[in-house]
């Protein structure tokens, strides 16, 4: 869990990872204007409302949540593996189909172009704040995302691939949503 001050992330700590209550904390000052008031706000992290050690969830319900809740906050890690989840790009579609307000958190804060150049197709070189480096991660790839179980993984692409455009579709909106809600300016 990542409940510190910083993130162990795969039993791994970076300079850049930060837990989820600082996570939360800094999303109060990123987007605090964005979210809905205190006092009527509703915080669903997946690891507390979730039964880690087994298959819990439903698609159509997670969907149908995320709309209810209306307001959507996903922090990216440094390297991306959150594009890399199943579950975590459900959430995305989720927002996208609610019509949730979506914001994107990540320690990189990437501008909208920046953004636009990390999820690019072709491999660019992809700048962070004016610092050359390697920040491409590539295109969403939804068919090639992970869970921890295969059943979770078969159900969330069951679903996906009943969409009209499936997988290419969801690929679509999840990048467009992504850089439309990046937190750089």
């Amino acid at each position: 869990m990542h409940l510190g001050a910083n993130s162990t992330f795969h039993d791994q700590n970076t300079k850049w990872e930060k837990s989820t209550l600082f996570a939360l904390n800094k999303a109060e000052e990123d987007f605090g204007g964005r979210l809905p008031a205190k006092e009527s706000r509703f915080i669903w992290l997946d690891y507390f409302c979730l039964k880690q050690c087994q298959s819990d969830f439903d698609t159509g319900c997670t969907i149908e949540l995320i709309e209810d809740i209306g307001s959507v906050l996903s922090a990216i890690d440094s390297n991306f593996d959150y594009v890399n989840r199943s579950f975590c790009i459900l959430e995305l579609y989720g927002a996208f189909k609610g019509g949730a307000n979506l914001m994107c958190m990540s320690p990189l804060l990437f501008t909208k172009e920046e953004m636009r150049k990390v999820l690019a197709v072709e491999r660019t070189k992809a700048t962070y704040s004016g610092r050359e480096g390697d920040y491409w991660f590539g295109p969403i790839n939804v068919a090639a995302a992970q869970t921890r179980r295969l059943e979770d993984k078969n159900a969330i692409d069951s679903f996906i691939q009943q969409l009209p455009g499936g997988f290419d579709f969801v690929n679509r909106i999840v990048t467009e949503k992504l850089i439309e809600s990046s937190s750089g300016e």
